[in-house]
Formats: C-alpha cells, sequence, structure tokens
C-alpha cells in the first residue's frame, strides 16, 4: 500500500497544478509541482535512487508555468532537460519527451521517439493514444494508464 500512497500523493498535487495552470496561477502551480515531488515518510514509501525518478512530467509542468510566466530561458532549460533522459522502457512519458522537444525546436526527434514506440510495439493502445495526442487529436477512449497518464491526458485538454 506505500506505493500506492506515494502514487495517489503525487497524482493529487499534479491534478492541482493543472487546475492552477487553467487558472492562470503558475507560480502556484510550480509549488504544487514542487510538492508532488516530495516524498513524505508518513507515506511509508521510501525514496527511490535519483536515477529511478522520471519526472519528465513534472518538468514539462514546470516548463509549462515558466513559459506562461514570459521566462523563457527557464522553460528552455526544461524542455532541455526532458531532452536528456535516458530511460529504457517506453511509457506514456515518451510523450512528454516529444512534446518537449518539439518546444526545443526539435520536433523531427520528437515524433520519432513515439514513432519508435509504435513500430517496437504496434499493438499497444497506450503508444497509439500517444501518437494521437503528439498529433493533436487524442482518442476520447479510455485506456488503462497509471496516474502519468490521468495527469497527461488532464494537461493536453488545456490546449
Amino acid at each position: 500500500g506505500a506505493t500506492d500512497s506515494r502514487q495517489l500523493y503525487r497524482e493529487a498535487w499534479l491534478m492541482q497544478a493543472v487546475q492552477q495552470i487553467q487558472s492562470k496561477n503558475y507560480k502556484t502551480a510550480l509549488t504544487s509541482v514542487s510538492t508532488a515531488q516530495l516524498w513524505p515518510e508518513n507515506l511509508g514509501a521510501g525514496k527511490p535512487y535519483e536515477s529511478d525518478i522520471d519526472v519528465r512530467l513534472e518538468t514539462y509542468m514546470i516548463g509549462i508555468c515558466y513559459e506562461k510566466l514570459k521566462n523563457d530561458p527557464l522553460a528552455a532549460k526544461q524542455w532541455n532537460n526532458i531532452a536528456e533522459y535516458k530511460g529504457n522502457t517506453a511509457n506514456v512519458n515518451d510523450l512528454v519527451t516529444a512534446m518537449a522537444l518539439t518546444k526545443a525546436n526539435r520536433a523531427g526527434d520528437g515524433k520519432k521517439v513515439l514513432v519508435d514506440w509504435l513500430q517496437n510495439e504496434p499493438s499497444n493502445a497506450m503508444a497509439r493514444w500517444c501518437m494521437d495526442a503528439y498529433q493533436g487529436s487524442p482518442s476520447s477512449g479510455e485506456i488503462e494508464g497509471d496516474e502519468n497518464y490521468r495527469v497527461l491526458k488532464a494537461l493536453l485538454m488545456l490546449r
């Protein structure tokens, strides 16, 4: 249950940040994203090694806030941090990488991330959803996904 508690904690704070971004409360959203990245001891899940934590979604949300606050250098730093991520497992956060690469004027690289995933797993519904979302038309049907998918789906509705 400890892992589930930490995931729920993180998702709740990130969803709150999505609402704050929608309300144009970007500085408050930055605080919510930072809070989502904490590992409170009372939740029971110990913090893994930094190299095992995928924070691309949080980093993307921070970049959006800086972009909206007209702080382009800090936003660009977030896009570059995402672009440098070296994970081995394809997942919904690859859409975050593709979107960050597009914002960093590397749209071709961004699309390639998703094309490669879709070619490696052509029957993967999440890979198809990510490609559709990247192209601006995510399917409205529900896919079984994790908290990253739910937060990202809510964030994309703000477009």
